[in-house]
């Protein structure tokens, strides 16, 4: 059985994955609240129906910080390097509210690659150019047993409170913040100082010509002009 915490925190996210699906509101709307009514027991029993919990002596499902990692979930990714990826919360605590998730599973905040906080501090410096916030802090957090990385932007008006991005909203900041990754630059071969001097063709051979004897015509071959590389 999951603690109550636990739960909470599932719902949550399984909330935010009804709202990546593509279809009516009405039907987002619907599927909400019938995850809002159901008991613990129930949504303990609907998460392992679905393969997002394993019930005890089975084997453990991905967490949905892993499947959005994998892609199974869409997602708005703005950034990524080769252990982390970072994308916009669905349900920020301020506009440009991003996490940082770790490509493998990782459930220890001193297990986080150095690279995660690089990332983080790289999407926190296109925040700051690109929104103005008055500041952006990091902090570390863990999901369903998947730590990650906060960036959070602060403008001085914040509750505290989570308010759901329309997807207008999402998609704005995508491209406002997006971060292309640097082509690496190739160094063209540089050309050849001093290149080596074409050498003369080959004489091809000759033959005397032939003299008649009536008359003594003496015949001089000239050296062929050197060839001009």
């Amino acid at each position: 059985m999951l603690e109550e915490e636990q739960l909470k925190n599932l719902k949550e996210q399984v909330s935010n994955q009804i709202d990546s699906w593509q279809v009516p509101e009405e039907q987002k709307q619907a599927a909400r609240q019938e995850i809002a009514s159901m008991s613990n027991e129930e949504f303990e029993q609907f998460l392992i129906k679905n393969k997002v919990i394993h019930e005890e002596g089975e084997e453990q499902q991905q967490c949905i910080f892993c499947m959005i990692v994998e892609g199974k979930i869409p997602t708005n990714k703005i950034a990524e390097n080769a252990e982390n990826i970072a994308v916009l919360e669905i349900n920020p605590l301020s506009k440009g509210h991003v996490l940082i998730l770790p490509k493998k599973h990782i459930s220890k905040k001193e297990d986080l690659p150095p690279s995660a906080l690089t990332l983080a501090n790289k999407v926190a410096e296109k925040i700051k150019s690109v929104l103005n916030p008055k500041e952006v802090t990091l902090a570390s957090s863990n999901m369903l047993g998947h730590e990650i990385i906060n960036v959070i932007p602060k403008y001085g008006n914040e509750t505290g409170q989570r308010t759901k991005a329309t997807d207008v909203e999402l998609i704005e900041l995508k491209e406002k913040l997006k971060i292309t990754e640097d082509v690496p630059k190739v160094d063209l071969p540089k050309p050849i100082a001093n290149p080596i001097p074409a050498q003369s063709p080959v004489q091809p051979e000759t033959k005397e010509p032939e003299v008649k004897k009536e008359t003594q015509v003496e015949v001089k071959l000239e050296k062929a002009p050197r060839r001009i590389p």
